[in-house]
């Protein structure tokens, strides 16, 4: 789970009033967001439509990593989690299966 926080004080630039993505999200909505930096222990800085959140994080990011995720409130902070869809077949390259022969 990621919560927002105002306490960053480095060189990316952070809103303190993030209402106006606030206003944007919505309850399971799911967006898009990448992993800027990974600050300390379980804290990163994320950037999800173009604004720089800090957030703590139960799951380990890595930096760069793209990601997508669910937004679970929005009031009174901004809860989300990493969204991870189920692969499609069609995602596989036929050398990604394995063969199973059954007698």
């Amino acid at each position: 789970m990621l919560r927002s926080s105002s306490r960053y004080n480095k060189s990316y630039a952070i809103k303190n009033d993030l209402e106006d993505l606030l206003r944007r999200l919505e309850e399971g909505m799911i967006v898009k967001g990448r992993v800027l930096e990974h600050v300390k222990n379980d804290e990163y800085l994320i950037r999800i439509r173009g604004y720089n959140i800090y957030t703590e994080s139960e799951k380990k990011l890595q930096v760069e990593d793209k990601l997508h995720f669910k937004i679970i409130q929005t009031v009174p902070h901004l809860i989300l989690n990493p969204y991870y869809k189920k692969p499609r077949i069609e995602d596989y390259s036929s050398d990604d299966h394995t063969d199973i022969i059954v007698n």
